[in-house]
């Protein structure tokens, strides 16, 4: 198994914009348990307990539920999700993202997961504490290239999604995100690439 050193450049605007998300990418890696904890721990680093992380487990999870309510698994465009006004008086009903800029709050809003829910990828890129430092059309454009490089379209793919209560056993990085914001990790491997990806976020104000 063998980590690229250089990603796109939308990983480096991501996280120059405030993304709460780090990355590690490997290629000639094989799919399995094994390999997704040996993904996670180049990510994390030595001080991971992979003995806890193997107890937590993982569950396989579809793009759908990965993604989460605050996108469109079709389209794969971010929604605002809720009823929204216009400036100009219009209302509308779960929106696109990129429309963010020209509506005032009328009801709704982002939710916040319970800590080790799972899922949620979408509102937990978009939605870091401080909020990401860029327009709403510049964060829609990173989440595509950043998500087409995640699960190109059209590949199998299989996701895995380690969220649990219990995620800061595996890790201190995780403990910040179990106050309110969340903790998130995930591994995805594409099998006609041999790529194994695992990222993880977790964070608070």
């Amino acid at each position: 198994m063998r980590r690229l050193d250089k990603l796109p450049p939308a990983f480096k605007r991501y996280a120059k914009v405030g993304g709460a998300f780090d990355f590690a990418v490997f290629d000639d890696a094989e799919d399995g348990e094994e390999a997704a904890v040996a993904a996670i721990h180049g990510l994390l680093g030595d001080g991971i307990d992979a003995a806890a992380l193997r107890s937590i487990g993982h569950r396989q999870i579809e793009l759908a539920e990965f993604l989460g309510a605050h996108c469109h698994p079709e389209s794969r465009k971010l929604i605002k999700r809720g009823t929204w006004r216009t400036t100009d008086g219009q209302e509308l009903v779960d929106p696109p993202f990129k429309k963010v800029a020209r509506l005032v709050l009328s009801g709704g809003g982002y939710a916040i997961p319970l800590p080790g829910e799972g899922g949620q990828f979408a509102r937990a890129f978009v939605e870091p504490p401080y909020g990401l430092d860029a327009s709403p059309r510049e964060i829609q454009e990173l989440f595509g290239e950043i998500l087409g490089f995640l699960l190109p379209p059209d590949e199998p793919h299989r996701i895995l999604d380690w969220a649990s209560p219990r995620l800061a056993e595996v890790s201190p990085r995780f403990e910040a995100g179990m106050e309110w914001w969340g903790a998130f990790l995930f591994t995805i491997h594409q099998p006609e690439r041999g790529r194994l990806i695992a990222f993880a976020a977790s964070t608070t104000d």
